[in-house]
């Protein structure tokens, strides 16, 4: 018979969840991974101090603990097993998690496809007459259950529900808010879009310094301040500067001179203010400056700490350059590596349930076609210019290109140019106002600024 089980994998593991992050995967997890008894008092030990203190526990504290648990009436003998067990574990290296996580997993799932099977042969043993219809419905939905993910998959016959989804319809005529779906915060988008939806992930990509990533922090700020929870990677901007860029963004005065500290005295006091109010308020965008380079499981990893340090929920999760990011899944060249990256962001998605918003830089094949199209005066707009469409764009569910041509930034003017919309049409441009030293990014004229947006004939309200 296949090994259903491994001592050492179930050992190992154990060691590694005293590692930060790796601790914050005990709070998602089936203690049933392990199936020895004291590995499995000890991993719900583990489980219950991080629920507690949100932090990675040590053999010292886990004593003490333990004695908090034992004068709470708990079993004294379950929890000196799994303190002795302590003493047993072997070093393993961090590099060791994700293969001796899956391992465990493939075993807790052979353990259950084999119950399943055994299950079936006592039918087979004690009944004459079996109804094979009936037995093969029941052990498909098993079989079905028997994956870890199943708490995200839904199925059924459509409609089952069709009575939930006409109440649901008539909620939100009637201006109910839709928990799944997160607004941009900048009407016209909102009007053409509707918001970006969870677990979906939004596209923004632009030529270098197209203003992807302020217009990234605009969408994050008018989360934050509309109630929702914010995390904002940062690979390719420092936390201060990135931090300088949100006040700017609340104060409208210039970035580049809070930096420097060289504000007039006006805006030296809209900045005090706006840190003021920032700081009353507890404005929930929280900052991990991350370095490029980083893999895809350290955003999850990342979202648990987020999750365990603060409490709070993540609605909306920006990953600032996701082309910096490098997939946990091996690849071969540039473009397996998007459609691979991709592929775990969506993953990354469903499992928190959180709506992803992206920026990636256009590829130069695409600015060079776009260069061509200018120099032909040609309007040749579409979901190909990202490049390397084929490998993202069928992952995202929104796809918006930033475009601005030295005329539309003497007008503050940026052109949203919808490319793909799951809901909608394509091929709409939407004007947006931007004043980048201000790091604004919206649908209004700034007062004392300069001329305000011209509304394109293509975008209607």
């Amino acid at each position: 018979m296949a090994n259903l089980s491994s001592d050492a994998i179930e050992k190992k593991l154990l060691s590694l969840f005293f590692v930060a992050p790796y601790h914050m995967r005990l709070l998602h997890m089936d203690l049933d991974v392990f199936l020895k008894t004291a590995h499995r008092n000890l991993a719900e030990v583990m489980k219950l101090y991080v629920e507690k203190y949100k932090q990675p526990p040590t053999q010292e504290v886990l004593v003490l603990f333990c004695n908090e648990l034992v004068s709470s009436n708990a079993s004294l003998e379950k929890y000196s097993d799994a303190l002795l067990l302590m003493d047993k574990l072997p070093e393993a290296k961090i590099t060791e998690f994700d293969f001796c996580y899956d391992k465990a997993q493939n075993y807790l799932m052979g353990r259950k496809i084999f119950d399943i099977a055994e299950d079936l042969k006592q039918q087979f043993e004690l009944r004459d007459e079996l109804d094979f219809k009936s037995i093969r419905q029941t052990m498909v939905n098993k079989l079905l259950s028997v994956e870890d993910s199943h708490d995200i998959i839904k199925r059924g016959f459509v409609f089952q529900n069709a009575k939930d989804r006409w109440g649901r319809f008539k909620e939100l005529s009637a201006g109910v808010r839709d928990i799944d779906l997160i607004p941009f915060g900048i009407k016209s988008l909102d009007d053409c879009i509707g918001g970006m939806r969870k677990p979906f992930i939004t596209l923004l990509y632009s030529r270098t310094s197209g203003g992807k990533t302020r217009t990234a922090i605009n969408i994050a700020y008018n989360a934050a301040i509309s109630g929702y929870n914010v995390v904002f990677f940062s690979l390719e901007m420092a936390f201060d500067l990135l931090a300088a860029c949100i006040d700017s963004r609340i104060a409208l005065v210039n970035s580049k001179k809070i930096l420097f500290g060289n504000l007039n005295k006006e805006d030296r006091e809209k900045y005090r203010q706006a840190l003021i109010k920032q700081f009353m308020d507890k404005l929930n965008i929280w900052i991990v400056d991350i370095p490029s380079g980083m893999k895809s499981i350290q955003i999850y990893n990342e979202l648990e700490m987020y999750r365990a340090a603060t409490g709070l929920i993540p609605d909306l999760v920006v990953v600032d350059y996701a082309n910096l990011v490098e997939p946990m899944r091996k690849y071969q060249g540039r473009s397996e590596q998007y459609d691979v990256l991709f592929k775990e962001f969506h993953e990354i998605a469903r499992s928190q349930k959180v709506a992803l918003l992206t920026a990636t830089q256009e590829s130069r094949e695409a600015t060079k076609a776009t260069k061509q199209q200018e120099k032909s005066k040609e309007e040749i707009e579409g979901i190909e210019n990202i490049g390397l469409s084929n490998y993202i764009a069928p992952h995202c569910e929104i796809a918006i290109r930033l475009r601005q041509t030295s005329q539309d930034r003497l007008q503050n003017r940026l052109w949203a140019v919808i490319d793909k919309d799951r809901y909608g049409e394509r091929d709409i441009e939407i004007p947006l106002f931007a004043l980048w030293d201000r790091t604004y990014v919206g649908d209004r004229r700034i007062p004392g600024s300069a001329v305000g947006v011209v509304v394109k004939k293509e975008y209607q309200t």
